[in-house]
């Protein structure tokens, strides 16, 4: 009499499984609208928009400081990228070592550099959760003719 109960038995509690089986479904929720903010990067970045006046054979200095944001910490490297076929302009690279916030990028003018205004990028390069970004501020570079008064 009990071999009876066991196959239904048996059948329903298959039913029953198949039914709690993990299973990717649709699931709609209506709610009220959120708006999310997404931050490019974990950095404020404070640097000059311009730079000069700058004459050939002459070296400034672009200060660059940083906030640090969302518990971010480790070293960045600063670079100020030239337009292509600009002649006459070189740049040193800065690094902002872990803790710090500020550095300076050294940017020359050769004996041939041409008058006029340069828009350069600086461009900040760091890694933030394993991933590598970019943060970017366009900075202009104004050059001016040398001094005829100097040269002699």
């Amino acid at each position: 009499k009990a071999d009876a109960f066991v196959k239904p038995a048996d059948v329903e509690l298959k039913a029953e499984t198949n039914l709690n089986k993990t299973a990717d479904i649709n699931f709609n929720v209506v709610s009220s609208p959120i708006t999310l903010k997404v931050a490019p990067h974990p950095l404020k970045i404070n640097a000059p928009s311009t730079l000069g006046p700058l004459k050939p054979e002459q070296t400034l200095e672009l200060p660059v400081s940083i906030e640090r944001l969302y518990g971010f910490a480790e070293k960045v490297d600063a670079d100020l990228t030239l337009p292509n076929g600009t002649r006459g302009l070189s740049v040193k690279k800065a690094t902002i070592d872990k803790g710090k916030t500020e550095t300076k990028l050294t940017v020359q003018a050769a004996k041939d550099a041409a008058p006029g205004q340069y828009p350069a990028t600086l461009q900040l390069r760091l890694q933030f959760n394993n991933v590598s970004l970019v943060a970017a501020q366009p900075v202009m570079i104004e050059v001016t003719k040398a001094d005829p008064l100097a040269a002699k």
